[in-house]
């Protein structure tokens, strides 16, 4: 299993979709930062040589990858100066004094740093003259090993013995069972840095997010893909752990004109409801909602929430109870004027769990009231 460079979150999840499809096969991980010289596992991949780089560094594929999957016996990598190999406990983390079949093997193996020797004095930056770490599996001895080698002439040996990195295994028996369920340590980010967009062409902004009980998550926001001014509402859901559980999605069923300043609530299930405010391309905005299902689809269709299309409907706020019922407030001028201009108020309206029409409450009293917010609704 390859992964690159801090591999961003939608390769380590499709490296566990993979090695848990292939759990009774053993499996071997290359990356190219992922372990130091001094056996620790590598936290600035992301960050290093001010790359800033959305992924995962050596202690994420640790946690979100390596520790998740049993068959993966041994981990190489390279960019860190110098040569190590440690043992570690899959479910403690801790280097491991014996190895178990538990035990994953970490291999460090990175040549640059060494001394040119055709250079007169010997002087860094030739490559590492030439070197490379050769493994060798052999069932039979039940053992691992590491032969470094190099085709650089000034060199004494074509091959030195294998020597700290090479390790017993029994190749014959078969993985640990999986998969792996031991949780993240609470010290530690759940996933890394991730994009939640799926496309990253133009504008987007404004998200929000919402989750439900076993902790999938929904996230919606403003897009404008097309960088022309006109932005779209979109979603897309997760699971806990930071993979994708339904793909991008267009919220909005109909294009014209602007809709923004999405809000997203969730029931127990998974179910939610995404609110937003839409101008219909002619700048006066109306409250819509649209309801789906927990796998992304739909639940009932795009639709109105506000009864009075006058004035200006924005800034709209959904709270949703654990059985599905929800409540969405906005603020709501409709053509309410004084001296100093429009009058704004708060509407909130209940819905049933099915979009049904209910009891809409009555208007509260005419005063100036901003930027409704709902905190929950049960």
């Amino acid at each position: 299993m390859s992964l690159e460079y801090a591999p961003p979150k939608d390769a380590m999840c499709w490296a566990n979709d993979v090695l848990r499809a292939n759990a009774t096969r053993r499996a071997i991980v290359t990356t190219h930062c992922y372990l130091n010289a001094d056996s620790a596992h590598n936290t600035t991949c992301d960050t290093d040589e001010d790359r800033n780089m959305v992924g995962g560094n050596g202690r994420a594929v640790w946690h979100e990858v390596v520790r998740q999957n049993p068959n993966v016996f041994l981990v190489l990598s390279g960019h860190k100066n110098g040569t190590e190999r440690a043992a570690r406990s899959r479910e403690t983390g801790r280097f491991a004094d014996q190895a178990t079949r538990d035990t994953v093997h970490e291999i460090l193996a990175d040549y640059q740093g060494q001394l040119g020797l055709n250079a007169s004095p010997p002087v860094l930056g030739e490559h590492g003259n030439g070197w490379l770490a050769i493994l060798q599996f052999d069932p039979g001895k039940k053992r691992v090993s590491v032969l470094d080698a190099t085709s650089v002439n000034v060199n004494p040996e074509l091959f030195q013995p294998d020597h700290k990195l090479g390790f017993d295994y029994n190749l014959n028996a078969a993985p640990p069972a999986g998969p792996y369920t031991n949780p993240i340590p609470p010290s530690e980010i759940r996933f890394a840095d991730r994009v939640v967009n799926a496309v990253s062409d133009g504008h987007q902004r404004n998200p929000r997010v919402a989750s439900d009980a076993a902790g999938n998550w929904i996230s919606v926001w403003d897009d404008d893909r097309n960088a022309n001014g006109a932005y779209q509402v979109r979603a897309r859901g997760f699971t806990p752990t930071g993979c994708e559980r339904f793909r991008e999605l267009t919220v909005n069923t109909v294009s014209t004109g602007n809709q923004i300043g999405p809000a997203v609530a969730a029931d127990q299930q998974g179910r939610f409801v995404v609110v937003w405010q839409d101008d219909g391309g002619d700048d006066k905005y109306q409250v819509n909602m649209r309801g789906f299902n927990a796998n992304g689809t739909e639940r009932f269709a795009q639709r109105t929430v506000n009864e009075v299309a006058a004035g200006q409907q924005i800034l709209p706020a959904v709270a949703m109870s654990a059985a599905g019922d929800f409540v969405v407030t906005w603020q709501d001028d409709a053509g309410n004027v004084s001296q100093r201009g429009r009058r704004p108020s708060l509407r909130p309206s209940k819905r049933g769990a099915g979009a049904t029409a209910g009891a809409r409450n009555a208007r509260w009293p005419v005063c100036d009231r901003f930027r409704p917010f709902l905190s929950h609704f049960s």
